[in-house]
C-alpha cells in the first residue's frame, strides 16, 4: 500500500459524487466545511482510502430480486461473497413475470434495493429486459 486519501462527497445513491481528493484529512475537513457554507446540495462528507489496495477476494453483498414493475423486491441478509459474483446474475421465471437477481455490495438492505431499482430502470430502457444473454453483453460480462 501507498498511503491514503481523502475524498469529500456529497449526495445519496444517484446523486452520490466526488468533490474533491486530498492528500491530508485537515486539507480535506477545511474544503469540506468551506464547501457546505457555499453548496445548496446535501452536507458533504469526508471519506478515507487505501491507495493501490489489494483487490478484494471476499465482500459483504446483499442479493435482491426485483420484477419489472419494481415491486416486490426480495432482499436476502449481507453475506460473504467472492467479489466476482457481484452486480447481475440472472433472471428467475416462473414467478409471473421475470424478476432481476442482483448482489450488491452493501450491507445496507434499503441501499441495495435502490441500486437495484436503478439497473432495473436501465435494463428496461436499453430493452434488454428478460433476456439474459443480452443484459450481459450490455453489461460487459460472458
Amino acid at each position: 500500500m501507498s498511503g491514503k486519501v481523502w475524498v469529500v462527497t456529497e449526495g445519496e445513491f444517484s446523486d452520490y459524487r466526488i468533490v474533491g481528493v486530498f492528500s491530508t484529512k485537515d486539507n480535506a475537513e477545511a474544503f469540506c466545511a468551506a464547501h457546505a457554507q457555499l453548496s445548496a446540495s446535501d452536507c458533504p462528507g469526508v471519506e478515507e482510502f487505501d491507495m493501490d489496495p489489494e483487490p478484494p477476494t471476499a465482500v459483504t453483498a446483499i442479493r435482491v430480486r426485483m420484477t419489472r414493475g419494481g415491486g416486490g423486491a426480495a432482499v436476502g441478509s449481507p453475506e460473504q461473497v467472492d467479489a466476482a459474483d457481484l452486480g447481475f446474475q440472472h433472471y428467475l421465471t416462473g414467478f409471473g413475470d421475470y424478476q432481476l437477481v442482483w448482489n450488491v455490495q452493501t450491507d445496507d438492505p434499503e441501499r441495495a434495493v435502490k441500486v437495484v431499482n436503478e439497473k432495473r430502470a436501465m435494463l428496461i430502457a436499453a430493452d434488454v429486459w428478460g433476456d439474459n444473454d443480452k443484459t450481459k453483453g450490455l453489461l460487459g460480462r460472458s
